[in-house]
């Protein structure tokens, strides 16, 4: 799910404001080129992960708020959409320094103790990845969203970073599961690639994305219900190579928080 104010199912919310919402994102998302980030190495990256009903027992890490990468590259999340840009060669080098610095990420640490928001009815994680390989990998989690000290500090430096104005972000892979959906679709909206990504093929197992016109459509959607020969499935983006790959970081989680 690449929209957190919805809720995990995409149930329980009028279609009007999210057709809307996506109307928009497709208006914006058509003139975005995709942008490959796989094999870049991540520097710092932040994100708070929700449960669902089942708790940790299913996937739940979702794509990070802000993941700036040590060339200097940056996606994150801003009004319902992604972006990306590039910082310059001077801030990185003092955001380097100063993450080299920070007492909040000298070691993998599970807050218990913090004082902020829940996360809503069935909890949920918060997180800092701060270097992604070697001895120096930090992973720093908190179950609630911090309001105050470093934790809060360091979110605020991070986001006083971000450009105001930068490009949409589009992937150039995506990792899909399709599953049939018995539900009858919130607009009726037909699959308008049948003949590039047959979604009856494609139901039950696991499939990468590389045609550029599929990953627009599925990444772009926030619903991504759709309707192929008089049959409704759901399309779930479990993974995007490069930025958004929960297998790599949702163990070393629940490790750390001694699940």
């Amino acid at each position: 799910m690449l929209a957190p104010a919805i809720d995990a199912s995409g149930r329980g919310r009028s279609c009007g404001p999210l057709l809307l919402v996506g109307a928009l994102l497709l208006a914006i998302g058509s003139s975005a080129r995709a942008l490959d980030l796989e094999g870049k190495q991540t520097l710092i990256e932040y994100s708070c992960d929700y449960f669902g009903e089942g708790g940790v027992a299913f996937g739940f890490v979702q794509p990070p708020e802000i993941k700036l990468y040590q060339d200097g590259t940056v996606v994150f999340r801003r009004d319902w959409r992604y972006f990306s840009s590039e910082i310059s060669g001077q801030q990185l080098e003092r955001i380097r320094a100063k993450l080299s610095r920070s007492r909040l990420l000298r070691e993998s640490t599970y807050y218990t103790g913090l004082r902020g928001d829940p996360m809503l009815h069935h909890g949920g994680l918060c997180h800092f990845l701060y270097l992604e390989d070697g001895a120096d990998s930090q992973l720093i989690a908190a179950s609630v969203v911090p309001r105050g000290g470093q934790w809060r500090r360091l979110l605020e430096y991070l986001s006083d970073l971000l450009p105001a104005a930068a490009e949409p972000y589009l992937p150039a892979t995506l990792v899909i599961d399709v599953e049939t959906d018995c539900r009858p679709p919130c607009d009726g909206r037909q699959w308008p690639h049948a003949d590039r990504l047959d979604l009856a093929a494609t139901a039950g197992r696991r499939t990468e994305v590389t045609d550029s016109e599929v990953v627009r459509t599925v990444f772009l959607d926030l619903r991504r219900d759709f309707v192929q020969a008089d049959r409704n499935y759901r399309i779930e983006v479990v993974a995007v190579p490069g930025w958004f790959e929960p297998a790599k970081i949702e163990g070393r989680l629940l490790r750390l928080v001694g699940q």
